[in-house]
């Protein structure tokens, strides 16, 4: 009998592709896990699930425990997903080389219904480049779907959005993808699973369970070009087009999205100072407080697979 893992999610994107691989090849299956898995509306929901125990663990941004901790509710985070920022800019015309002071003087549309992340990060990549945040017009407030029906429309110069919706625009004549924060953003702790501290100390190590799965999932992503997974991308995103899916998947694969289950002290005090910066947290959160490193550590070494790095595609 199956233990079962409920996760309260803060979406459904392309970038969460290794839970869903984890679950499809049978990893979860081999550590003894049933996983199920919903999107609450709206998505602080997820603080919901995991407080009244209707769910073992959230997943999205690293940025809301930091937010909540010794505020609202302490969160051990336990596991990371991505290890990079999985979105991308759209221009009104082709920029190469693209030069982040093109965005001066400009409006910029910055999705904010789904949490503060897609406007913390692009403000914080501009600060590091020496951008004026004042030269630029910002518009984040509203869903990516309404920000990309008003860039289709003619507003905006830029518009942040994620892979699948951005690669569809540009396909259809609306915008040219000048960036992929994947890649031009450096590393990241973007989307992780956090819980109450009480999963942790549960003796079965569920948690330790599935981050291993998540780790198998990983690897054999390293490994395999994304058309291997033709089906699962169909089924999760019909509305997709299957090639469009594709060259999303690769693109991360090739930009480290998935480069492991552990989050970095250095890539997390990098988005710590941004979100400092930002307003979001007054002070730094202490990675020992925050990151609970045990599930990630032992999933690295188990079969003695070392951390994984950043792949090319064959």
């Amino acid at each position: 009998m199956k233990d079962h893992f409920r996760i309260s999610a803060t979406g459904s994107s392309a970038n969460y592709l290794p839970e869903y691989v984890a679950r499809e090849l049978g990893f979860m299956a081999d550590e003894g896990i049933e996983v199920d898995s919903w999107v609450p509306n709206p998505w602080t929901g997820v603080l919901q699930d995991i407080n009244s125990s209707a769910a073992e663990a959230a997943l999205g941004g690293i940025w809301v425990p930091a937010m909540l901790f010794n505020r609202v509710h302490n969160y051990r985070v336990f596991a990371q997903l991505n290890a990079r920022f999985p979105m991308a800019l759209l221009g009104r015309e082709v920029l190469q080389p693209f030069d982040w002071h093109l965005l001066e003087e400009k409006v910029v549309l910055v999705p904010g219904s789904g949490g503060v992340a897609p406007f913390q990060f692009l403000a914080g990549l501009l600060r590091e480049h020496g951008i004026r945040l004042p030269s630029i017009t910002f518009v984040h407030d509203l869903s990516g779907d309404l920000l990309a029906r008003m860039f289709d429309g003619g507003t905006g110069d830029f518009l942040l959005l994620d892979e699948l919706t951005a690669t569809s625009l540009a396909r259809r004549g609306v915008g040219h993808v000048v960036a992929h924060l994947a890649e031009t953003g450096g590393p990241m702790p973007n989307s992780v699973y956090y819980a109450p501290s009480t999963l942790l100390e549960r003796e079965d190590r569920l948690a330790w369970r599935f981050t291993n799965a998540l780790r198998r999932a990983m690897a054999w992503l390293a490994d395999h070009p994304a058309r291997d997974l033709e089906d699962l991308l169909h089924r999760r995103w019909p509305d997709v087009e299957l090639d469009i899916a594709v060259e999303v998947v690769d693109g991360f694969r090739r930009s480290g999205v998935w480069t492991g289950v552990l989050v970095q002290p250095t890539a997390y005090m990098r988005w710590q100072n941004m979100l400092i910066a930002g307003g979001v947290i007054a002070a730094p959160v202490s990675y020992s407080a925050l990151v609970d490193t045990r599930p990630a550590e032992a999933a690295q070494t188990s079969n003695g697979m070392p951390q994984l790095h950043t792949c090319a595609i064959s």
